[in-house]
């Protein structure tokens, strides 16, 4: 099962599935499934970047 707060989290890289600006070639099964949460560095990031959740007004504004 796929972790729902990937689909949560601002750095998601919605037309490119499951992937985001630390993962894009495609999130990490470790992350994805939550077996851990993406608050530090795994080492194997593209981007230093971890979960930082959408807020209502950027969700407002999202193309779907």
């Amino acid at each position: 099962m796929i972790e729902r707060t990937c689909w949560t989290c601002k750095h998601l890289l919605k037309d490119r599935g499951l992937a985001c600006k630390a993962y894009p070639d495609g999130i990490s099964i470790m992350i994805a499934d939550g077996q851990h949460w993406h608050d530090h560095l795994f080492g194997d990031e593209v981007e230093k970047v971890f979960y930082d959740p959408i807020t209502e007004e950027e969700n407002k504004h999202a193309k779907p």
